[in-house]
């Protein structure tokens, strides 16, 4: 997939969305660039840590259940990178040694499926509250 393939406003915030299943990134993608976000999918971890050095990012939104790196194992190597934008993480059912680790790491925790506009609420909210 390549990126900016939807339309996106000027200014909108960057987002990195990072999920191992085409057609939901697909989706998620055009619901953020339509919402006025500028997006960028990365089809895992290791995608995104190859690449994230070119550009920064304001939000980032990870599937949990990722191959190779959790979605939180990649958090963490972002943190230990220096870099620790805006995350949520997506997940299915969590449990609560999940949703204690997500706590400790400043993660906000989205359980799928996700209806409507709750990730692109959320993610306003969280850039609106600074």
């Amino acid at each position: 997939m390549t990126t900016n393939q939807f339309p996106t406003r000027e200014g909108g915030a960057r987002v990195f969305v990072v999920d191992s299943d085409p057609a939901v990134l697909h989706s998620f993608q055009f619901a953020m660039a339509v919402g006025g976000f500028d997006v960028t999918p990365f089809p895992d971890a290791l995608a995104l840590l190859s690449g994230r050095m070119r550009v920064a990012c304001d939000v980032l939104v990870v599937e949990h259940q990722l191959p190779v790196f959790t979605g939180l194992d990649l958090v963490e190597a972002l943190k230990k990178a220096g870099q620790a934008p805006r995350t949520f993480l997506l997940a299915t059912n969590p449990n609560a040694a999940l949703r204690r680790r997500a706590r400790a790491a400043d993660v906000k925790l989205i359980e799928k499926p996700i209806l409507d506009d709750a990730l692109t609420d959320a993610i306003r909210a969280s850039l609106s509250a600074g």
